[in-house]
């Protein structure tokens, strides 16, 4: 696995009503509500991703409506708070191929210390999780697949970290 320099490892910080935000000199992870269905040991949160360079102090209003650059879904192991695997992530169309994705993806595996699931790849997408070293499984995460245009039709899924 390959480290794309970034900061390290997020620190997370409970805000109350069961939110939390994650966050290192690069990046913020803010939210963690529950949004969607989940294994039943595992929960399934939304965060907004901010960009944090050069960010002094915690995000006001203003500075999340300035420094938000998208969104995504994590699935997190109940009572131990690991990160699992990443469902889904979305980055807005401003900030595409500006390095964001690589730096929360970096960031989400040194924060999780250990391999991250990914969830439904689609087939735009390829390009960027073969780049990140992401080995390509079925959803069994048991079969490894090697034409992954073709299975992205039926559902693919990844390994990272």
């Amino acid at each position: 696995m390959k480290i794309f320099e970034v900061t390290g490892p997020m620190e997370r910080v409970p805000m109350g009503m069961g939110l939390e935000y994650m966050v290192n000199d690069e990046i913020a992870l803010v939210g963690g509500m529950r949004s969607g269905p989940s294994r039943s040991n595992l929960t399934r949160v939304k965060y907004d991703i901010y960009d944090m360079i050069g960010q002094e102090g915690p995000l006001t209003q203003e500075d999340q409506d300035e420094r938000k650059v998208g969104f995504l879904e994590l699935f997190i192991e109940d009572g131990s708070g690991r990160i699992e695997g990443l469902v889904n992530i979305k980055l807005n169309t401003g900030v595409r191929k500006g390095g964001y994705g690589r730096k929360v993806i970096d960031s989400l595996l040194q924060t999780a210390k250990g391999p991250i699931r990914i969830y439904d790849i689609k087939t735009g997408a390829i390009p960027f999780w073969r780049k990140m070293g992401t080995k390509f499984y079925d959803s069994s995460f048991e079969r490894p697949v090697k034409n992954t245009k073709k299975a992205s039709k039926f559902g693919l899924y990844g390994i990272i970290g």
